[in-house]
């Protein structure tokens, strides 16, 4: 099972979501280098990303960091490992996670963007873009980044 292009109705996702994923893909186009990217919702629920040249990193919290009426079923967790993220490993990461090589096509935020938000929706539970906080800033700076279109619908 894959979720690229259409397949993305293998697990369809509705169209507060979909604007999600669109916006979330935006955003980490716009991250410099030393960028971060959290989206938090309650109970823990989350998604970190990191951009240091030449990788972005992205990370989906695990079961493992959840208490059991938050965590993912085995079928999301199985369709994160088809697409191509690691589960936790010792000294590296606790959570899901997935390294995105630059220079990165825009396909590829798209992809990444659409794996998050089925995670966040139908793995992770979180009802709704609007109930994240959006974290986002540049690493040793004041200076921030453009995620209006993030906003715009975690905001809405």
């Amino acid at each position: 099972m894959s979720i690229r292009g259409a397949d993305m109705n293998a697990m369809s996702l509705d169209t507060a979501w979909r604007e999600f994923s669109a916006g979330l893909a935006l955003a980490l186009s716009c991250m410099p280098a030393e960028a971060y990217l959290v989206l938090n919702a309650s109970d823990g629920r989350y998604a970190r990303f990191y951009v240091s040249t030449p990788v972005l990193w992205c990370e989906i919290v695990h079961n493992d960091q959840l208490a059991e009426e938050r965590r993912m079923p085995k079928r999301v967790e199985a369709l994160l490992q088809e697409q191509g993220w690691a589960g936790p490993v010792d000294g590296e990461s606790v959570n899901w996670h997935r390294l995105v090589a630059w220079p990165v096509p825009f396909r590829a935020y798209e992809m990444v963007a659409d794996h998050v938000s089925v995670a966040l929706s139908q793995g992770l539970k979180v009802a709704d873009p609007t109930e994240f906080d959006i974290d986002a800033w540049i690493k040793g700076s004041n200076e921030t980044f453009n995620i209006a279109a993030l906003t715009a619908v975690v905001e809405n």
